[in-house]
């Protein structure tokens, strides 16, 4: 009888240790670094469209586009580009960008490196300005 409270005790203790929906501390951490890798990302390419008045054309090479967002140097002086590093441990199978309008929008997304390969996207926040709104005349 002892036995088998004991072995449900550790079973139980196994299951909150690993989380409750499998996936776990890890899984969450992992989320999290894809979601800050994500911001990033946006970020550097919000810089590039205040250097450049627009974002990078549909189907750009985004490393190629934003690596000097991406460069840092250590210490020593040694000069990288954490771009791959970025990218490599945070998203499964890399980053997707879209732009229909690279003077307004951008479209990001990727898959986090938990269990569940958790979909995360990005987008940009600009409003397009409207066009040929008509002014009504109050009375």
């Amino acid at each position: 009888m002892r036995l088998g409270v004991a072995i449900l005790c550790v079973i139980a203790a196994l299951y909150l240790l690993t989380g409750c929906e499998g996936g776990g501390y890890k899984d969450e951490a992992l989320k999290k670094q894809a979601t800050r890798s994500l911001q990033r990302i946006s970020g550097a390419l919000e810089q590039y469209r205040m250097e450049f008045k627009s974002y990078p054309a549909h189907g750009a090479d985004l490393e190629k586009a934003l690596s000097k967002y991406f460069v840092a140097t250590d210490t020593a002086g040694n000069v990288t580009n954490e771009w791959t590093k970025l990218v490599e441990n945070s998203f499964w199978e890399g980053v997707t960008y879209e732009t229909p309008d690279s003077l307004y929008s951008y479209f990001l997304t990727g898959k986090a490196l938990d269990t569940r390969h958790t979909p995360l996207t990005a987008r940009s926040n600009l409003k397009r300005p409207e066009e040929g709104k008509s002014k009504k005349k109050k009375r």
